[in-house]
């Protein structure tokens, strides 16, 4: 095992899909930045297949690092070997887990075949690590001096225990924390664009590093002192808008969603474009009844005058996709809820479906509240289809976010504003 201040990790990742390209590796891309901000090096990465031949490539990781950490071969079939691969890396036996295995049946009942019992075997010395969102638990040890971790190889399972189980054991163990970097999120910014942005500020011995996350983007400051890097990321605020970046780890829809809790307001949704995407998210948590009364998805102008009582002639004079039709979707879905807050959606996703007077990524949003009245704003996004969609619903979370927090109409010209740089 190597000797070093900054701790060096060999990342496996084994499954025969992967090194024949029918799975892509997502991984590495997850791991590695996670591993960064707790002062640990990826020395190496292997995509290695589902065969006990690897078991060299295991041995000789553990000899130049000081963590390992494995992914992937621990199901039930035939070709899940990494079990036997650990244990003949170690040189020890296998042994039957019997309260592992109740573990797992009384999660899973339906599980009492033979396959499935291979789940409970673990190499001798090692211990299990809890698998809280499938049936194969992991496992970490140690070959010589070198820690070793090994996941299971979906996504979500291998995410879940790396986040849960892995990081905060490293933590204890070596004492690595983010005591010299500021985090921030970036909500509505390209990479591109911040990266632009952070190279015009005076860096003053800093560094920074991104991270692209599934709804925003995630910027780590390191080096000088304290009150440089908040001069950095003050200078980005002033650059951006303090509503697109935020010190801390923060998920905007999270946020609203325990904004709205803590203020015990109800919200309901009225969606066209963006197809049911609003309220999926809103109620991915757990929970979500307490601050969500209901939505409805209005794709058409039939629907819209069916289910929320708009003039046809209204939308006929101005559009589906306008401010008046937004602020009547808004108002009619928050009195039909009887919510406190209305907020509706309406636009061209594409590719198809554009004019020159109203071309694709043309969005309007509409935010009624019982206080505040009804207002509506226009956004332009460039993008794919997909991009167009979840954008809007971003920007619709910050809508709400800043109409709660204000309560009241929200300013017209500042949102007119922010209405030119959502592009």
């Amino acid at each position: 095992m190597v000797v070093s201040d900054k701790k060096k990790v060999s990342l496996l990742f084994i499954g025969t899909e992967l090194t024949n390209g029918t799975v892509q590796d997502t991984h590495t891309r997850y791991i590695t930045p996670r591993l960064g901000e707790i002062g640990m090096d990826v020395r190496s990465v292997q995509l290695l297949p589902d065969d006990r031949s690897i078991t060299g490539d295991l041995k000789r990781e553990a000899d130049l690092s000081d963590i390992v950490i494995v992914a992937g071969g621990l199901g039930p079939t035939s070709d899940d070997l990494t079990r036997e691969i650990i244990a003949e890396a170690v040189g020890c036996r296998l042994l039957f887990d019997q309260r592992l295995w109740e573990s797992i049946t009384e999660r899973f009942e339906y599980l009492s075949g033979a396959a499935n019992r291979n789940q409970a075997f673990v190499p001798e010395g090692f211990e299990a690590i809890p698998n809280r969102r499938g049936t194969a638990p992991g496992l970490t040890g140690s070959i010589g001096d070198t820690l070793v971790f090994v996941l299971p190889g979906p996504p979500e399972e291998m995410q879940g225990m790396f986040d849960e189980e892995v990081l905060p054991l490293l933590r204890r163990k070596y004492g690595f924390y983010k005591a010299d970097m500021l985090e921030a999120s970036c909500f509505l910014v390209c990479e591109s664009g911040l990266e632009e942005a952070c190279r015009s500020i005076p860096a003053d011995g800093l560094t920074w590093g991104t991270r692209v996350q599934r709804r925003r983007i995630s910027l780590y400051i390191r080096g000088g002192n304290k009150e440089s890097r908040f001069s950095f990321l003050h200078s980005l605020q002033n650059h951006f808008g303090e509503e697109r970046i935020r010190q801390g780890d923060i998920d905007l829809p999270a946020y609203v969603f325990n904004l709205f809790r803590e203020k015990k307001k109800k919200m309901a949704c009225a969606e066209s474009f963006t197809g049911g995407l609003f309220g999926k998210t809103i109620t991915d948590f757990p929970g979500s009844s307490e601050v969500f009364s209901g939505g409805v998805i209005t794709y058409t102008v039939e629907t819209k005058e069916k289910y929320l009582g708009i003039n046809r002639d209204q939308l006929d004079d101005f559009g589906a996709v306008s401010r008046v039709t937004a602020v009547e979707m808004a108002s009619s879905v928050r009195k039909i809820s009887a919510a406190d807050f209305g907020i509706s959606f309406t636009g061209i996703a594409g590719p198809g479906g554009g004019t020159e007077k109203t071309p694709v990524g043309t969005v309007w949003i509409g935010i009624s509240s019982v206080e505040g009245g009804a207002v509506a704003f226009p956004f332009s996004i460039r993008g794919s289809r997909d991009r167009i969609r979840s954008k809007a619903v971003m920007i619709g979370f910050l809508l709400l976010e800043m109409s709660i927090k204000e309560s009241k109409s929200l300013d017209s010209k500042r949102m007119w504003q922010y209405s030119r740089i959502f592009l």
